[in-house]
C-alpha cells in the first residue's frame, strides 16, 4: 500500500490512514500483519539503504510479497527533515537561509514548499511573516509550574493578523498568559481539573467524525518520536508552527465553581471553588473558537466533560458564545468535533431529568407511611 506512486505527503498521509483503518477494522495490528493479505506469518527479510537512511524490510510467507515498515519509504529525505525545513521556512526564513541553516539544495525546498502547502499551510503567508519578524518575536510563551511544568506557546503572527481584531477579549487573555499574568495560586490550590470530569453524553450529542490535516499532523508526530509524551508536544509544536489556525498550545484556563449558571459545573467539588484545566490546541477560524484535544486510541476516548469545562473557563474569560466554539478531540486516525452549544443543550436537559428523578425518589420516601 505504501508503494512509491509520486504521491505527496498528504495524499501519502491519506493512504496511512486508510490501512490504519483497515487494521482497526480488522483487529489487526500493523508491524504484525501483512498490508496485503492481512497475515500474521512475516519474517524480516533484510534492510533497504539508500543515502540518508536504511529502513527494515519484510517478507509475508503467506502472499510472498515484500513490505517495509517505514510508511515514508518513497522519500529520499527523513520525514523529520522535512517538518524541519517547512517549520523553518514558515519561522520567516527565505529559502536560502533555509537552506544555509538546514543544508538542504535550494531546489528540494522549493518543490516541498509547492508539495506540502495545503498541509503546511501557513506557507501561503511567508512574506507577511518575514516582515513581521523583523521587528517582533513569532513565538512566545511562559513556562506554568501548577504542580506540573506546563509550556504555555502562542503564535504572535496569527493572533496579530487573525485575532485581535476580531476577538479583543481572547486576544487579551492570551497576552496575559504570555505575560505568566494568570494566577498561579489558583492552579496550585485546586483540586479540581478539567480533565478528571465527566460526561457520559457522546451518544446524546450531534458530533462529526472525519478524517483531517490534525490527524494527518499527528501521523507525522509519530514519525517523528516513539514516547508517547514527547508525540504529545510534537503534534502541538508542529501544528503551531505550521498551519493557519492554531493560535496557542498548553492554554492555562480555570472558573470559579460557584459563579457559574450551570447546575452541572456549580455541583463539581473543589476546594478552593475552582477548576482548572490547561488546554492542548487552541485553534480560531472561520470566526468560532476549537478546543483540540490530542488523544491518542481517540476512539475509546470520551472527553466532552473536560472539553465543555474548557469551553466554560474560556466562555466567562473572553465572553465568546458557545455557539462559536466547537470541542474537538483526534489522533492520528479520526478526528471527532461537537458544538459547544448541542453540548450545553445536552447537559443542561440531563441535569433537570436527573434533578426530576431524585425529586421523586426523595417526595415517595417522604410519602411513605411511618411503622
Amino acid at each position: 500500500m505504501f508503494e512509491s506512486q509520486g504521491l505527496t505527503l498528504s495524499q501519502t498521509l491519506t493512504k496511512i490512514h486508510t490501512f490504519f483503518y483497515f487494521c482497526k477494522k480488522q483487529n489487526l495490528m500493523m508491524e504484525s500483519n501483512c498490508p496485503y493479505c492481512g497475515s500474521k506469518t512475516l519474517i524480516k527479510k533484510g534492510k533497504r539503504t539508500n543515502k540518508f537512511r536504511q529502513v527494515q524490510l519484510f517478507l509475508c510467507k503467506d502472499c510472498n510479497k515484500r513490505f517495509t515498515d517505514d510508511k515514508f519509504k518513497s522519500r529520499t529525505h527523513t520525514i523529520a527533515t522535512t517538518v524541519k525545513v517547512l517549520s523553518t521556512y514558515n519561522s520567516g526564513y527565505t529559502i536560502e537561509e533555509t537552506t544555509r541553516k538546514t543544508k538542504i539544495p535550494k531546489s528540494t525546498i522549493a518543490n516541498w514548499i509547492k508539495e506540502y502547502k495545503s498541509l503546511f499551510n501557513l506557507i501561503r503567508f511567508a512574506p507577511q511573516i518575514r516582515k513581521y519578524r523583523e521587528n517582533e518575536k513569532l513565538i512566545q510563551g511562559h513556562k506554568y509550574i501548577h504542580q506540573l511544568m506546563y509550556l504555555y506557546l502562542q503564535h504572535n503572527f496569527k493572533l496579530e493578523h487573525f485575532v485581535k481584531t476580531r476577538e479583543p477579549k481572547l486576544y487579551n487573555y492570551l497576552h496575559l498568559a504570555k505575560s505568566g499574568e494568570i494566577d498561579k495560586s489558583v492552579f496550585l490550590n485546586s483540586d479540581a481539573r478539567a480533565s478528571k470530569t465527566k460526561l457520559n453524553i457522546l451518544q446524546l450529542v450531534q458530533h462529526k467524525t472525519i478524517y483531517n490535516n490534525a490527524c494527518k499532523f499527528a501521523n507525522i508526530a509519530i514519525e517523528l518520536v516513539d514516547d508517547n509524551k514527547k508525540r504529545h508536544w510534537a503534534v502541538e509544536k508542529i501544528m503551531l508552527e505550521n498551519d493557519t489556525s492554531t493560535i496557542a498550545t498548553e492554554v492555562p484556563v480555570y472558573m470559579q465553581l460557584s459563579k457559574s449558571t450551570i447546575p452541572w459545573i456549580k455541583s463539581i467539588q473543589s476546594k478552593n471553588d475552582y477548576i482548572t484545566g490547561h488546554i492542548d490546541l487552541l485553534q480560531y477560524r472561520n470566526g468560532k473558537l476549537y478546543i483540540l484535544d490530542y488523544k491518542p486510541g481517540a476512539a475509546k476516548e470520551k472527553p466532552l466533560g473536560q472539553l465543555f469545562v474548557y469551553a466554560c473557563c474560556l466562555s466567562k474569560s473572553t465572553g465568546i458564545s458557545f455557539a462559536r466554539m466547537k470541542l474537538a478531540w483526534f489522533d492520528e486516525l479520526i478526528y471527532y468535533e461537537a458544538d459547544a452549544m448541542e453540548v450545553y443543550k445536552v447537559v443542561i436537559q440531563s441535569f433537570r431529568k436527573v434533578s426530576r428523578r431524585v425529586q421523586i425518589a426523595i417526595n415517595k420516601t417522604l410519602l411513605k407511611p411511618r411503622i
